[in-house]
């Protein structure tokens, strides 16, 4: 259901019963200023949100979404390192207070999503030399399995009630917050204007595919995870009954592939030397392979520790990558690995993150 269906019923409420509209929610006793960390976490790009004025920096990795919501003014996310983070901005057409759009907002995520919880309220200064001050709340809820905290700010923009919302999954809060804080810090009101920057030193917000996704859940009901809506689910190998293979293209139609594999662990044959194996009988064969990076880190609904390792390599003269993920449940090894060929490398590694931030594993 959409939240604002959910506020339109919120507002008629508002409308025959006046007492809706007034709010009992504690007021902020002081005002917080919100500041950009010191040291940027990821990659950023500026845009311009022409019918708000807006001037802002956003992971240079994030894609525009469309959304049906009719008050909905922006809406741009994606996975950086695995974690999911998305921005909304969104005006109200009628003329209400700030304290009644609060209410009128957590009445439909209530409504929308049973459990729903405010974490705390306070009033907040950000933007590029303080220039902004809002009135900000924090929300979570639960869609299907996974628990989300959206962060909302209600300011005046253009003479208009609006929210910025930033949302994430719950367990990925202490990694995604001072990234929402760099958003809210590089603020500031520019002038109106159809382009998304006017300084052309500046990196731009790059226009990648906008996927939609299917739900892969293997036989054992151990694993799920999403792999692109469209893409052909390959028969099982009978010698690889433990592997799950996915291939299709992108919107330029060059061809992709999504490998899901696990194997049984064992004290002797650890995580790392799964890794040391894959590489050397898949990887390390290949014409002009070059292992890029490597690192470890936190992902997905479940919240794994893995070892991510980005490649490159040929096939026939064309450039391939393959981006990889080790990890471990208590009885398997597990082994995620996107294959492309002549996609560029920010395509890739923001499919696969948004890839590595859906899987869950549920232990027998």
């Amino acid at each position: 259901m959409s939240l604002f269906r959910c506020l339109a019923m919120a507002v008629f409420l508002a409308a025959v019963c006046p007492t809706v509209a007034k709010s009992n929610s504690p007021s902020a006793s002081s005002t917080v200023n919100i500041y950009a960390p010191r040291q940027p976490s990821v990659a950023m790009a500026t845009m311009r949100e022409p019918s708000t004025g807006l001037d802002f920096s956003l992971p240079q990795a994030w894609q525009r979404a469309t959304d049906s919501e009719e008050d909905q003014v922006l809406k741009i996310g994606g996975s950086t390192s695995g974690h999911f983070g998305e921005l909304k901005i969104s005006k109200f057409k009628d003329k209400i207070e700030i304290p009644a759009a609060k209410l009128l907002i957590q009445s439909g995520f209530e409504q929308a999503f049973p459990g729903t919880k405010k974490l705390e309220e306070r009033t907040v200064r950000f933007g590029n030399r303080s220039q902004f001050i809002g009135s900000e709340m924090h929300l979570t809820f639960k869609m299907g399995e996974a628990i989300y905290r959206d962060r909302i700010v209600f300011l005046i923009l253009d003479g208009h009630l609006s929210t910025l919302s930033l949302l994430c999954l719950a367990s990925d809060s202490s990694q995604m917050q001072p990234l929402f804080d760099q958003i809210l810090a590089s603020m500031h009101s520019g002038q109106s204007t159809t382009e998304r920057s006017s300084n052309p030193s500046s990196p731009k917000l790059n226009a990648l595919q906008t996927w939609k996704f299917s739900r892969y859940t293997d036989k054992t009901g151990t694993m799920a995870i999403d792999y692109p809506a469209g893409w052909k689910v390959e028969a099982a190998d009978p010698s690889k009954e433990n592997e799950a293979k996915f291939t299709g293209t992108n919107t330029k139609e060059l061809g992709g592939e999504l490998v899901v594999t696990k194997i049984d662990r064992s004290p002797e044959f650890t995580l790392e030397k799964f890794n040391e194996t894959y590489a050397n009988t898949f990887l390390k064969p290949l014409k002009d392979y070059h292992k890029q990076s490597t690192h470890r880190t936190t992902f997905g609904i479940s919240r794994l520790d893995g070892i991510i390792e980005y490649s490159t390599f040929s096939a026939e003269g064309h450039p391939g990558r393959q981006t990889v993920v080790f990890f471990s449940d208590n009885h398997h090894h597990h082994c995620v690995a996107l294959t492309t060929m002549l996609w560029s490398e920010l395509e890739a590694r923001e499919l696969f993150n948004r890839i590595l931030s859906s899987i869950k594993i549920t232990e027998q």
